[in-house]
């Protein structure tokens, strides 16, 4: 008589233990990937920047604009879009070393023009200027929260690099199309602060694009 774990009964019981064990493992291995939390999804890009100087190449050579005695030579205006698209809110303690996010713009950076926090009833953390850089937090940034800021840079070919020192995220560029909506609506409420606010960057600003107008 053949032993037991011979037989084709206990082979179907080991070969069900074993499914068991298969599936059982990859089970728990879910569950600490849950437990452990997805990584935070993090977005990031710029727009398009706006030349000041929007004269013909003939006429540009007779134009200048300074700010505060330095005179600029490839003067734009561009926005930064920062943005959690995760439902989970981003503590302070999640800044790895309490470093800031970095995003340099790679361009001179002459002034910071604004802000904005979509929702509007949240507040953009504030951002310092640092050369060709703004630094930002750390500071609490909210599930879902966007954040726009508005520069006054200049240079010839702005490009975007970010620093993102945040535990557990997954950074990632936004492409140009992506952001186009917000530029607009962010960088024309900027300027024409920038342009009514008293001060002589404002003043040359002004006469830029009134002063043909009314000399007419």
């Amino acid at each position: 008589m053949a032993a037991f774990w011979d037989s084709d009964a206990w082979k179907a019981v080991s070969a069900i233990g074993t499914l068991l064990g298969v599936v059982l493992t990859v089970t728990l291995f879910v569950i600490a990937r849950r437990a452990k939390g997805p990584k935070r999804q993090f977005l990031y890009g710029m727009s398009t920047p706006t030349p000041i100087l929007s004269a013909p190449e003939g006429v540009r050579g007779d134009l200048e604009l300074r700010h505060q005695g330095d005179l600029l030579t490839h003067p734009q205006v561009m926005q930064v879009n920062l943005i959690n698209r995760g439902r989970d809110d981003i503590p302070r303690e999640a800044f790895d070393g309490e470093d800031p996010i970095v995003v340099d713009v790679g361009a001179r950076i002459i002034k910071l023009l604004g802000s904005r926090s979509n929702p509007e009833t949240l507040q953009a953390p504030p951002a310092r200027v640092v050369g060709n850089a703004i630094e930002i937090g750390p500071k609490l940034i909210r599930g879902k929260q966007s954040l726009v800021y508005v520069l006054l840079v200049d240079g010839a070919a702005p490009k975007l690099k970010c620093s993102i020192p945040i535990v557990d995220v997954s950074p990632r560029e936004i492409k140009e199309s992506d952001i186009q909506e917000l530029a607009m609506s962010a960088i024309t409420p900027a300027l024409l602060a920038t342009l009514f606010r008293p001060s002589p960057l404002a003043s040359v600003l002004r006469q830029m694009i009134f002063g043909r107008r009314s000399r007419d």
